[in-house]
């Protein structure tokens, strides 16, 4: 029974990953997409929240580079719009161009999460574990940092303390500004909202670790029979590595002994 109970496992796991949704890149500067966030200033009585929205719209050529303006507006003040920063997107990096600067800052890179190249200081949050999440129908990475800050493919930051333009980037203010993500729409319908919003990212239905950045805590190898040990099998092993944040990963390697 052992045995029949494998199998059917076995073929449950591959049904499954038959019906799971295929992941897919989604760039984050593209059109028709709207962040909404608040803003808090200041401490005490004089303590301040203001709600209000970014959103890309309109070309604009600087340096002979195509760029998406970045609007900012107050919730409170539809009709007066700011532009304050220009946006593009080359290989899957992100680049920010600030209104009346004239070199760009690379502010989230895509293109290599495999090697974990991040263009954040050395004292930001360190990168913890990779998730597949479902946002808008389509399923992205997630990637979550050792202080709960997340970023998602074609979402941005979703941090207590950062916003879309600064990801890992403090206040220079005193005291400092403080971002939060309330949601992210796309034509009109909400596709994601803030995890102080919503519940976390992490627990959709659809989620799934793909990766972890947290060190291995134990190892178990297996031979064809299934059996297991804390030593490799002299030959074909399935080796189980336990990461710290309980990410388990599998693969298959080969001892001589």
């Amino acid at each position: 029974m052992p045995i029949l109970r494998n199998i059917l496992f076995g073929i449950a796991a591959v049904a499954s990953i038959c019906e799971a949704k295929a992941y897919t890149y989604v760039p984050l500067v593209r059109d028709d997409v709207t962040w909404t966030f608040t803003q808090v200033v200041g401490e005490g009585a004089s303590r301040q929240t203001q709600v209000f929205t970014l959103s890309l719209d309109g070309d604009t050529c600087v340096n002979q580079l195509v760029y998406l303006k970045c609007l900012r507006c107050r919730i409170d003040r539809p009709s007066q719009p700011q532009l304050v920063a220009m946006l593009r997107e080359s290989e899957k990096r992100v680049y920010l161009l600030r209104t009346g600067e004239t070199d760009e800052t690379l502010i989230y890179d895509f293109s290599d999460w495999d090697n974990i190249s991040l263009p954040y200081p050395a004292d930001a949050p360190q990168l913890r574990s990779i998730y597949e999440i479902e946002v808008g129908g389509i399923m992205r990475y997630c990637y979550i940092f050792d202080d709960e800050s997340y970023i998602i493919e074609g979402i941005g930051i979703d941090s207590t303390i950062f916003g879309l333009l600064n990801p890992f980037t403090p206040s220079t203010s005193v005291p400092p500004v403080i971002y939060s993500l309330v949601s992210v729409d796309e034509n009109g319908t909400v596709i994601y909202r803030g995890k102080n919003y919503a519940m976390s990212a992490i627990e959709h239905i659809s989620a799934r670790q793909v990766a972890s950045n947290t060190p291995v805590v134990n190892t178990i190898y297996y031979n064809l029979q299934g059996i297991a040990s804390a030593v490799p099998w002299q030959g074909i092993n399935i080796v189980v590595a336990t990461h710290a944040d309980g990410y388990r990963e599998t693969n298959k390697q080969i001892f001589n002994k």
